[in-house]
């Protein structure tokens, strides 16, 4: 029996689907997709990508807004839910570790924490829960803009206005 290889599959675009008929439209996509997800509204198509945007399409006509994020990439992300004051906004956990909230109109809004490796897994509820490389979960409301371009004095703040749940569970205030 002969040994067959595995092929490789890039895709570069998503294809959208609706019922009402079965029609079918084709986003392009310039990067990897990482994670992907719908509005609670149903209007947006949110993706983060190993390239340096999160992509937003509305769903109705197709049209692409390219957000920029970190340089190496955002890993997942988690629409506010529909009964919240930040509907329509999403979150999104990054390469560089941060937590960004974003208006998917304007961009990046916020940048809500930092950890101190990648960040990974994120949901939106009543609050943000995140997870990092680190080993630790921050959970935050997300409400305050970070502001200012000083990265020390960024990471000072979020130290001063996060707590952190460490890897045993515990929570550690905020300084």
């Amino acid at each position: 029996m002969r040994a067959r290889r595995a092929r490789r599959v890039t895709l570069d675009s998503v294809r959208l689907w609706t019922t009402a008929g079965w029609s079918s439209q084709s986003l392009a996509i310039p990067a990897k997709v990482r994670s992907i997800a719908f509005s609670p509204d149903g209007t947006l198509l949110a993706a983060t990508t190993a390239g340096s945007s999160v992509l937003v399409w509305d769903v109705a006509t197709g049209g692409r807004h390219d957000l920029p994020g970190p340089a190496r990439g955002s890993n997942r992300l988690a629409f506010a839910p529909a009964d919240s004051r930040e509907r329509g906004r999403f979150a999104s956990t990054g390469s560089d570790g941060t937590v960004r909230v974003w208006d998917p109109a304007r961009g990046l809004d916020r940048i809500v924490h930092r950890f101190a490796a990648e960040a990974y897994d994120i949901a939106w509820t009543t609050s943000i829960v995140a997870s990092g490389g680190d080993g630790t979960v921050w959970t935050g409301s997300g409400a305050g803009a970070i502001i200012g371009s000083d990265a020390a004095a960024v990471a000072a703040l979020l130290d001063e206005t996060t707590a952190t749940i460490g890897a045993d569970g515990a929570a550690t205030d905020a300084p």
